[in-house]
């Protein structure tokens, strides 16, 4: 329950800041904002990801509910770690971070392009052309 509860706040601090990036940019050409509105998206999750999973290991939300990233592999081979409880953590390694951004993060964004792409062109239609 935390885990969604952390999620939930996540997602609201992000709907707030993605507000008011928009709101900045609500002078310029409408269909512009429009055109680049995975990429403004992108680069504000990757801005937040920078300075709360890069730099702190836990996001904002999971941070307001005392979670945080585990690397089970290390905590899985060391023999002391069996006997301590989970708050005896092993912070996920820079790999394992960055792994979370480009799954998580950028994957999200690809798909969201592409599903902008097959819209686009009509890909709905293209079974009736075979």
């Amino acid at each position: 329950v935390s885990q969604l509860d952390a999620s939930l706040l996540d997602g609201e601090v992000q709907n707030i800041l993605k507000s008011r990036l928009l709101k900045a940019f609500s002078f310029f050409r409408p269909g512009w904002v429009h055109s680049i509105k995975p990429e403004l998206e992108l680069s504000l999750q990757l801005m937040i990801w920078w300075l709360s999973i890069w730099k702190e290991g836990a996001t904002y939300g999971q941070r307001l509910q005392n979670l945080s990233y585990r690397n089970e592999k290390a905590a899985s081979q060391d023999p002391v770690a069996r006997s301590l409880p989970l708050t005896h953590l092993f912070p996920a390694t820079r790999s394992q971070r960055f792994l979370y951004a480009l799954i998580a993060i950028i994957g999200q964004w690809a798909f969201s392009r592409f599903e902008k792409y097959t819209l686009t062109h009509d890909w709905a239609r293209a079974d009736e052309d075979w």
